[in-house]
Formats: structure tokens, sequence, C-alpha cells
């Protein structure tokens, strides 16, 4: 199956060869896909049987374009009056995320997250969760809840190694691991924060130029949703396009 998330004129290269010598083939997405998806080319005169051929599919979506998933096919078809599908059709999922602009970079991020509308001023962090910020008391997260923050500091005021070493006051470390994000090498710490109630953290340090970028990534632990957590923060990690 494709999947695709909102990343404007996100491109992906699907192949495909037949068992058969075929002529006026064309390629026909379903209407549910067509207003976000379009293929090129999208006709072949002729195919020969064993030839690779490719399609460049390419997601776009209008600015008002609802937040949701969608489901749909891509066909060859036979381009005459019968219109047969041959084959199995390919299996697409188009996601259309939310974007923000802002602290020098571009992110999208998935429906299941929303920003913490008390923080949106520019010296506060940029700040998603998945439970529309109705905090516990003393603004403790719920179980079951997750929060992701972005923060940005000054590299001339304090090294990336201090910054470490100040968010692991009180915490034990249970991993690290170095990886790219938007070709800057950056490294992802584990932090467990051994008293009540138990929470763990997994930031990512990612030091651009002088600024260093934090994403931070707070759950309960024994959370049953953190592999899900996870992967979304990742997801959004791999969208982030820095500005000059």
């Amino acid at each position: 199956m494709s999947r695709f998330t909102w990343i404007p004129q996100k491109t992906k290269t699907v192949s495909f060869t037949s068992d058969e010598s075929l002529n006026n083939v064309s390629v026909w997405i379903v209407p549910e896909l067509q207003p976000y998806l379009r293929a090129t080319p999208t006709s072949f005169s002729s195919i020969s049987r064993g030839t690779p051929i490719n399609i460049t599919l390419t997601f776009s979506a209008p600015n008002n374009a609802p937040l949701q998933t969608f489901e749909g096919t891509v066909h060859l078809r036979d381009g005459g009056e019968s219109s047969q599908t041959y084959a199995k059709p390919l299996q697409v999922t188009v996601q259309v995320w939310r974007s923000l602009v802002e602290k020098g970079l571009v992110l999208y991020y998935p429906v299941l997250w929303q920003r913490n509308p008390r923080l949106t001023e520019p010296q506060h962090p940029i700040s998603l969760n998945t439970f529309a910020s109705a905090y516990g008391e003393g603004g403790v997260i719920p179980k079951g809840g997750a929060e992701i923050s972005i923060t940005t500091s000054s590299l001339q005021t304090r090294s990336l190694s201090d910054e470490m070493a100040r968010d692991s006051i009180g915490a034990a470390i249970q991993s690290t691991s170095s990886i790219l994000i938007g070709n800057t090498q950056a490294t992802r710490v584990t932090y467990r924060i051994p008293f009540a109630p138990l929470f763990t953290y997994s930031i990512v340090y990612v030091p651009r130029v002088m600024v260093l970028y934090k994403f931070s990534l707070l759950y309960h632990e024994g959370e049953p949703r953190e592999a899900e957590f996870l992967s979304s923060l990742q997801e959004i990690l791999n969208t982030i396009q820095f500005t000059p």
C-alpha cells in the first residue's frame, strides 16, 4: 500500500510489469482521490511484456482540504470502450495533516495532535498534545495522553552537552542514538523520570548553526499507546524543513 502525507507536491514513483503486451492503457484514479492525486503519464500507447514501467504519483492539497484520511485505488485500465481494469489496483492512503511555519522551520502533524491554544506567542514553545489541552491538576498530562514540545535555544549561551546534562538532572537515561533530521545530524535521548507520577521523555536534539532545536515527547511510563506516540513523533520529524 502506498501512503502519502500532506507535504506540498510530494511525489512517489511506482513501477509495474505486465505478463502480456498491451496497447492503449490508461491510468485511472478513483474520484475520492482525484482532488489530491495525479499520475504522470496518464496513458501508454503500448506496453511490452515484462518491461518495467514507471508512473509518478504527485500529491497536493488545497488550503481548505479537510483534515482527514482518504482511501482509494489507482487502476491500469483498457483505454478503449471496455474500460477493463488490468490486474489488482494499487491501494493508496492519503492523509491530510495540519501545517505549522514557525521558529525557523516548517512541519506537518497528524490530526490526532492539536496545538495548545494558550501557547501561541513567539516566546512560547510549540506545544502539541493528544488530549485537547485538558491537563490534569497541576498541569499534569492525563493518562492515555502525550505532549510534544518544540523549543529553541542559543548554542552561544549553552552547548549541546550542557543542555543534555541539564535535562538529565533528576532523570535516568534509558537510551541514546544518532538520527538525521532534515539533513542535520541529531541526537535522540530517552529519559525516565523516576518519581511519581512516572513519565518517559524522548528528546531529539537538533543543532542548527547557532540554534539548538529540541523536540520533546512526554507520556506516562507504561503507556499502552507508547509505540503510537513514538511513531507520531518520528512522522513529524520526517516532515521538517528548516527555513533560511
